[in-house]
């Protein structure tokens, strides 16, 4: 990979003048050496950074460090430690600090911070870029945003190629849906990783718009999907089963060439409850997690509210212009429609079930199942996931 193409975009021309740029990513560049000579292959993090006498200070520790610190944070959890807040609140939020707390974070820690010549954080868009290139050189969690788990059915039972073929199909079609979402929302910024059988899929922004994006996100791959296995012969297109969920996770960056690139993992309660009731799924069915998750209303917003997930698919319902009027298949979308499915009843309609999925250790997970159908100009309709007459019979 070209040693420019890790570090964070610049703004584009139009902008900024070509020798600012060019000071810019020289800038930054040096920052990017300092931060690997700081990392020393994954043996230490960097927990903060700040801008002090037009330098930028940063702050490494070991990576045991702060699972260390919060595991000895004592009986009361890390909220009642100045040290596990100190590690939670870095983990959790911005890397970015002011000067004095920097110092103050070095005597609590125990550690020195090192200076580097690197001004560019003259405004806040320079900042981001600083504070995007250190979080690969860190550890962060979140509470808040929503991942997506694609996985292909039955792909255990493929031959090598044809393996490979699926993924690269249900690759195209999270790349093809990623692009499509980006011409209509600016709160994208999608990443993934692959499980082997499939995809985890999240969006790096926070909020509900962010969570919200996702679930447009998933709309379209799986029409896509859709599209291109009623188009194509067995076996080239995957057959998918789909879940989505909001919850707490960690997210790291994955090494080349001895160096963090742009491309990260996720590890937490997130991904673990989205496999487990993964296994309970059925083909083609849409999985929506049970979470209860107080998020931001949009990102680098103070105001929070609490969703659940029948909460959050009433919410987004509103959004759903998003997809309208996009093209699948050379055919417009009029409309689309999504909800959680359950039983009928005499007053309000139907009712929206909880499924219960239990795993192979015998921990039971609760979730709802989904259905997208979305109309097209001419074209049939897609009609996506299970409705729960299908699940009759399931475990």
């Amino acid at each position: 990979m070209d040693r420019l193409s890790r570090l964070p975009d610049l703004a584009p021309p139009t902008q900024m003048s070509d020798a600012r740029r060019a000071a810019e990513r020289g800038a930054l560049s040096r920052l990017d050496d300092a931060l690997y000579r700081l990392w020393r292959f994954g043996r230490n993090i960097v927990l903060a950074w700040c801008e002090a006498d037009s330098c930028i200070d940063l702050l490494a520790v070991p990576n045991y460090l702060p699972a260390e610190v919060l595991a000895s944070a004592g009986a009361g959890g890390a909220a009642s430690d100045e040290r596990g807040r100190a590690v939670l609140g870095l983990i959790n939020g911005r890397k970015q600090v002011e000067p004095a707390r920097m110092q103050a974070l070095a005597t609590l820690l125990g550690v020195t911070s090192h200076r580097v010549k690197a001004r560019v954080v003259a405004g806040a868009p320079r900042a981001e870029r600083v504070e995007e290139l250190v979080r690969r050189y860190s550890i962060s969690r979140f509470e808040d945003r929503a991942v997506v788990l694609f996985d292909i059915v039955g792909f255990s039972l493929l031959d090598q190629l044809a393996q490979l073929t699926q993924l690269n199909s249900l690759g195209y079609s999270i790349n093809a849906a990623h692009d499509r979402l980006l011409q209509r929302v600016p709160n994208v910024d999608i990443a993934r990783t692959t499980t082997g059988d499939g995809f985890y899929v999240w969006n790096r922004r926070s909020g509900v718009e962010a969570n919200i994006n996702l679930y447009h996100l998933m709309h379209l791959v799986l029409a896509d999907n859709a599209i291109a296995r009623a188009k194509s012969r067995p076996g080239l297109v995957p057959t998918l089963k789909t879940a989505y969920h909001i919850g707490n996770h960690y997210e790291f960056f994955q090494n080349d060439a001895l160096r963090p690139t742009r491309h990260s993992y996720i590890v937490g309660d997130v991904t673990i409850q989205l496999a487990r009731i993964m296994e309970g799924a059925r083909p083609e069915q849409v999985i929506v997690g049970d979470f209860n998750v107080l998020m931001p209303e949009r990102e680098n917003v103070p105001a929070r509210v609490r969703m659940d997930a029948a909460a959050f698919i009433d919410c987004l319902q509103d959004s759903l212009n998003v997809v309208r009027g996009i093209k699948l298949s050379g055919e417009r979308v009029m409309s689309i429609k999504c909800y959680l499915t359950g039983p009928g009843n005499e007053t309000d309609g139907y009712a929206i079930a909880r499924h219960r999925f239990v795993d192979k250790h015998g921990r039971a997970f609760v979730a709802y199942n989904a259905k997208i159908n979305i109309f097209r100009e001419n074209g049939p309709p897609i009609l996506l996931g299970l409705q729960e007459s299908d699940l009759e019979g399931a475990p």
